[in-house]
């Protein structure tokens, strides 16, 4: 008679098994196993799934890093948005001169007047900005990226809503592209003071809420933009989130010197749900490491380790040790193939 030795099968990761279920002495193929003797087992179903396993890092709830807000044009610093404060597109920044700096929103920075005659990004952003502020169609305007006389006539409508000179330009200096809303995180500037080109007014933050990770450096290849995560917000409740961008380059992990500290990438995430007003706090986010579609699956406690090398599995009905190859390990679950294993069969665990 075989006889059974039994040892605890805790929860398995890639890395390895901390436990197992050993064999001592059984033959090949077509071998029954004797439990008369053996501690209380029981069963669990083979499943088709899809596994996946996660990656767990530690995140921040919050709006991401305050960038500076440049001015383009010369006059008088006469007013500034107060810090906290959130700015909408198509409302005001600061003045200078008494003219008011508005917010359009784009992913690429003004650089240069805007006016007739004119094609680029920026003209394609402006459009799109007139069109979100209601001075113009998309079928009136064009989804193009070049000025036409209709994208005059929609600038001189939002112009004179705004309390500008109506002449159909877009002065540099006007208007400051940022890719959305933003919260005002200080003021860099004083009213009264020369508002020159090149300095900067204000501070912000994205008005959208974002987690931000610290990644270890040699985990970026295992994340990309457009990735989907999930993000485990303080209290347990869990919300998914993409991954908008990954740092291309390294910091040293908060040591200035070298102290010691581990090289990470920035990764900034959107959550995909509501954040409960929780910025500033502790998030935990989870990533995909790898992922084994329409997989045959056991519990890790189904797995016994064979006395010949490698792993099987009992089935329940018939006491036959299949002998199994094993794949990924997620979530207390295996990935296994073996001749004669399908789905809804019976495979002995520990009770």
């Amino acid at each position: 008679m075989n006889r059974r030795r039994t040892f605890t099968i805790a929860s398995a990761t890639a890395a390895a098994l901390v436990g197992v279920l050993a064999v001592a002495g059984l033959p090949g193929g077509g071998a029954k196993a004797d439990d008369s003797d053996g501690p209380r087992l029981g069963t669990a179903e083979v499943t088709r799934r899809t596994l996946v396993e996660q990656q767990d890092v530690d995140g921040t709830l919050g709006h991401g890093d305050a960038v500076p807000l440049v001015n383009r044009t010369n006059g008088t610093l006469t007013w500034m948005a107060a810090p906290g404060s959130t700015v909408d597109r198509g409302e005001p920044l600061y003045e200078v001169d008494g003219r008011k700096v508005r917010l359009l929103f784009g992913d690429r920075p003004a650089w240069r007047t805007l006016g007739p005659g004119m094609s680029g990004v920026d003209v394609k952003q402006l459009k799109q900005n007139l069109v979100a502020l209601g001075y113009g169609t998309t079928s009136g305007l064009g989804t193009g990226d070049a000025w036409t006389a209709a994208t005059t006539d929609a600038v001189k409508r939002w112009q004179k809503a705004a309390g500008l000179d109506q002449d159909g330009i877009v002065d540099l200096g006007e208007i400051v592209f940022q890719p959305g809303a933003v919260i005002v995180a200080s003021q860099s500037g004083h009213v009264g003071e020369d508002a020159r080109p090149g300095g900067a007014v204000l501070t912000a933050t994205p008005a959208a809420t974002v987690v931000t990770v610290g990644l270890d450096a040699s985990k970026r290849d295992l994340i990309a933009a457009g990735d989907t995560v999930e993000i485990e917000l303080p209290g347990g409740k869990r919300i998914p989130g993409t991954v908008e961008s990954v740092g291309a380059s390294a910091s040293d992990g908060g040591n200035d010197q070298g102290g010691g500290g581990n090289a990470e990438v920035q990764v900034t995430i959107t959550p995909g749900g509501p954040t409960d007003g929780l910025d500033g706090s502790p998030v935990d986010v989870s990533f995909t490491r790898r992922k084994a579609e329409n997989v045959l699956a056991v519990p890790v406690g189904a797995l016994l380790a064979l006395a010949e090398g490698g792993y099987g599995v009992e089935l329940a009905d018939t006491h036959e040790l299949i002998a199994v190859e094993t794949g990924l390990f997620a979530n207390g679950m295996v990935e296994v193939k073996g001749d004669g294993l399908e789905p809804a069969a019976l495979v002995v665990v520990p009770a």
